[in-house]
């Protein structure tokens, strides 16, 4: 599905900018998740891009920035992921994940 051809989807959604649309809609495809990728601002999870470090949390996901264990975790039931598919969604994104409630990050 292209950009244009978008229509009104059910279940959990990622609004990506034009930027990481098509980077984001095929890595999301390649690996199987059960998600779908739009350009429309009423996504499940918004993805934006900064040149700064900037915090992820509840429904914004900051590419190339940080985010808490306990959001992370928050992000994978929201999504309907597995901890193992949101790691591999933040690690494309480039989001560290910090505050590790295990002590590992």
């Amino acid at each position: 599905m292209d950009k244009t051809s978008f229509h009104r989807l059910t279940g959990p959604t990622l609004g990506a900018p034009e930027s990481l649309f098509e980077g984001l809609r095929d890595f999301v495809a390649t690996r199987g998740l059960r998600l779908q990728v739009s350009p429309s601002p009423d996504a499940t999870v918004k993805v934006l891009e900064s040149s700064e470090r900037l915090e992820s949390g509840g429904n914004v996901l900051q590419a190339g920035g940080w985010i808490s264990c306990g959001n992370a975790r928050r992000l994978a039931v929201n999504l309907g992921l597995t901890l193992m598919e949101t790691g591999r969604l933040l690690n494309f994104l480039k989001i560290k994940v910090r505050q590790c409630e295990l002590g590992l990050f």
